[in-house]
């Protein structure tokens, strides 16, 4: 019981300069030969984030206001919506 008979696409939110950051952080992480699990790398990157200068930091954040313009022209209409968990 419960099923929806109509499937809605899901639209992720754009990402913010952190997830933008460690998305290519973690990627290059893994392909040194990191063998730690998402949790701990997780804690690791965000640690690192906390550490990058100012600067770097602007520039990641200049990176997810670009991503937010083009998430913003391929769906016009997307609204975030605050599912919480059950």
């Amino acid at each position: 019981m419960g099923k929806k008979t109509q499937v809605e696409e899901h639209i992720k939110r754009p990402m913010n300069a952190f997830m933008a950051w460690s998305k290519k952080e973690r990627r290059r992480m893994v392909e040194e030969g990191t063998n730690l699990n998402n949790s701990v790398m997780s804690k690791i990157l965000g640690d690192r984030w906390r550490g990058l200068e100012e600067e770097e930091r602007r520039a990641w954040k200049r990176t997810a206001e670009r991503l937010e313009k083009e998430h913003a022209e391929m769906f016009p209409n997307y609204k975030y919506k605050y599912k919480p968990k059950r």
